[in-house]
């Protein structure tokens, strides 16, 4: 916005200056000194606009200026900045140099402290925001930040009583964000690490209840026959049965294996196609 305003103005400068000096390098000094008293009178822009014209000899002619800007001959034609007297008031301008035709010297330009106000105005506006800026990154990151370290932080609450052995604890779900989501898969894992660890249990529990009974059974059978029939004959029966006895707990061995196996997908290519209807039709039959 500053830079725009100062182009636009030293367009002007330029534009009004030019138009001076070709309008009048032909003419009297006199015409260019009324036309100057015209455009100060003329209420356009008449608090900032600057006219000076001096002679060769540097005698103020025209203008608004208490004293001519110290210059030299490099500086014609150029833009320049520079304190100025104008109408007696100390100012900043902006203004460019030209020499007239009649020997003479010609000044145009504008105060330039209101642009320079609106600089500040810029500026301090620019530093402000850019603190606020500052001040709502950091604070956003402090607290997302604290957010994230709070979901982090249930989350590892969790692992460590899982890990303590509480398999019933689940991890807090809010929201709809990617730690809630993540929430939920971890949640739906556990529930399947806990059905699995009591089919396990259960599994085990059937194992210990169906090694029990025969395991008791051979041992009572040896028990009595060391007892009440300890001839030969008698246990070679005994041993025979236990063998049995034995025979049929591998085989309930073989069987959980199997199953296990099956559920693994270990012995899926031992599976074949069974026809379901056949298997009704014969419940049917037999019921």
């Amino acid at each position: 916005t500053v830079g725009v305003l100062s182009r636009s103005i030293d367009s002007k400068i330029r534009a009004i200056s030019d138009r001076l000096v070709t309008t009048y390098a032909d003419r009297p000094i006199a015409d260019l000194t009324r036309e100057i008293a015209r455009e100060l009178t003329d209420g356009i822009d008449s608090d900032t606009e600057i006219f000076l014209v001096t002679s060769a000899s540097g005698q103020i002619i025209a203008g608004n200026l208490s004293q001519a800007p110290a210059q030299d001959r490099t500086t014609l034609g150029q833009l320049l900045n520079v304190e100025v007297l104008r109408n007696g008031i100390p100012s900043s301008a902006r203004l460019i140099v030209r020499a007239l035709p009649q020997g003479g010297t010609l000044y145009v330009g504008r105060d330039s402290s209101e642009q320079r106000s609106i600089g500040e105005l810029v500026r301090h506006a620019l530093e402000a925001a850019l603190a606020l800026a500052l001040v709502l990154v950091v604070t956003g990151g402090y607290v997302f930040r604290q957010l994230v370290e709070s979901r982090i932080n249930q989350i590892r609450r969790t692992a460590h009583a899982i890990e303590a052995g509480d398999l019933n604890q689940r991890i807090p779900v809010s929201g709809d964000d990617e730690f809630a989501r993540l929430a939920h898969d971890v949640n739906r894992m556990l529930d399947r690490i806990e059905q699995l660890m009591n089919g396990v249990r259960q599994v085990s529990n059937a194992i210990a209840h169906d090694l029990r009974t025969p395991l008791t059974r051979v041992r009572t059978r040896l028990d009595a026959s060391l007892r009440h029939n300890a001839t030969a004959a008698g246990l070679s029966d005994a041993a025979r049965t236990a063998i049995d006895e034995i025979d049929g707990l591998i085989t309930v061995f073989n069987k959980l294996l199997q199953i296990a196996e099956a559920e693994s997908g270990l012995r899926t290519e031992t599976f074949a196609e069974v026809d379901c209807g056949r298997i009704i039709q014969n419940m049917v039959d037999l019921y």
